[in-house]
Order: structure tokens, then C-alpha cells, then sequence
């Protein structure tokens, strides 16, 4: 099986999803040299970062952890494109593994009781097939035994794009996107939001005013990468 395995794998070597480079034995999904590039920030243990800051008098968040910073044509701009365009949800599985390893690592109890990803509207999900969000999720709530709810939000509205705003357009194509279908699973806990990457944060405000209804005990955020 494993000489089929290794024929195999000559014939259609997998590539790095960060600079297309061939994966060697004990690589998956991004190369050594591109995990040791990753432009990592310090929001693990760094509690009053730059990203929490950004929402002061906004939302009033108990952690926010952006895990990578992001730059215009860097390899963490790469990797989200792959993500949520090239039919690579293993992107968003490795970063959420390496996202959990990073909390457990630095032995931080957040007690985050339940995990919320930012949900795709039902078209776009069925187009791409997965949501990112929910991709990068998943291991830290499997790692860190974390109930992972996708079922108590879900977007009402297939808004378009945000990037294909800028300004007050971004705030207006997000109003009244999101609707809760049940407030039981989010009263009184400690709730970790989660999504790929924050620019302005009107989308996760949008979310935020949804979750509020339910009133939670707290609200967490962490994304992939935050591109303010």
C-alpha cells in the first residue's frame, strides 16, 4: 500500500497552498519554510492588542485575537485566497490546528464555552461547498472541547462581497444580514466568534448585534488574520 501511496504521489505531488512549492515527506498543506514565515502577532498573550483596541467604544470584547498579520501580496493574502476561492478548506483545518496548539501552548484558560463561526449565506455555501470560517473553527473547538455551534445564527441575507466595498458601503451591505434561530445556546455563555479575516469589522459588528439579543456573558472574537 505504501509503495502505491509513494508511486502515487510522484506522479501528483501535492504543493504548498503558501508558494506552490513540491511537499516533502511530513509537510501538509504549507511547507516548513512557509510556517516559519507566517507573520504570527502576539494576541495569544497579549490581551490588549492592537485589535482589541481597534474596537474600543464599539464592541466590548473580552478577547480578540487576530493569529496572523496581514499584508498585501504576502503569503497570508495567498493562503486566504486558496481558502475561500481555490476549494481548499485543509487551509482553514491546518490554521485552526496551529491556532489551538498556540493556546494550549501558552496554557491560557479563556473558557469559551461555545464557538460561533460567522456563517455563509445557504447559496454561498452550496457554491463553494464549505464555510471558511467554520473550517478554521472546527480544530479549536475539537482541541480545546469547545461546543461548535453553526446551527443558532445563519445569514438571512446573500449580501455581496465586501471587498468589493470600501467606507460607509462596507457597514451598509452588512445591516440585517444575520438572524437567531435559537437564543438558548448563546444566553449566559461565554462565546468565541470566529472568522478569516477582520478589515473594518463591520461584518462581525453586524454578527455582534445578533449575538447581544441572546445576551451572552461574554463575547470573544479570534480570526486568521486582521487586514485593518
Amino acid at each position: 500500500m505504501k509503495m502505491i501511496k509513494d508511486f502515487l504521489y510522484l506522479l501528483f505531488p501535492e504543493n504548498c497552498f503558501g508558494c506552490q512549492a513540491v511537499l516533502v515527506a511530513g509537510e501538509k498543506t504549507i511547507c516548513t519554510g512557509c510556517q516559519i514565515r507566517l507573520p504570527k502577532t502576539n494576541h495569544f498573550i497579549n490581551h490588549e492588542n492592537d485589535l482589541k483596541i481597534r474596537f474600543y467604544g464599539r464592541v466590548n470584547f473580552k478577547y480578540a485575537i487576530a493569529m496572523l498579520h496581514y499584508s498585501k501580496h504576502g503569503i497570508v493574502q495567498q493562503l486566504l485566497r486558496n481558502l475561500k476561492y481555490k476549494n481548499a478548506p485543509e487551509i482553514g483545518y491546518f490554521l485552526g490546528n496551529l491556532a489551538a496548539s498556540e493556546m494550549q501552548y501558552y496554557g491560557i484558560n479563556y473558557g469559551f464555552e461555545t464557538i460561533i463561526p460567522v456563517p455563509l449565506h445557504k447559496k454561498r455555501h452550496k457554491l463553494r461547498g464549505y464555510n471558511q470560517a467554520e473550517a478554521f473553527a472546527k480544530p479549536i473547538a475539537d482541541k480545546l472541547n469547545i461546543v461548535l455551534d453553526i446551527d443558532s445564527i445563519e445569514r438571512k441575507v446573500a449580501n455581496q462581497s465586501q471587498t468589493k466595498f470600501s467606507g460607509l458601503a462596507r457597514w451598509q451591505n452588512v445591516k440585517d444580514i444575520f438572524f437567531v434561530n435559537n437564543h438558548v445556546n448563546i444566553q449566559n455563555k461565554n462565546v468565541l466568534l470566529v472568522d478569516d479575516v477582520v478589515t473594518t469589522g463591520a461584518t462581525i459588528e453586524s454578527l455582534i448585534e445578533e449575538v447581544l439579543k441572546c445576551n451572552p456573558k461574554s463575547i470573544s472574537l479570534i480570526t486568521i488574520a486582521d487586514a485593518s
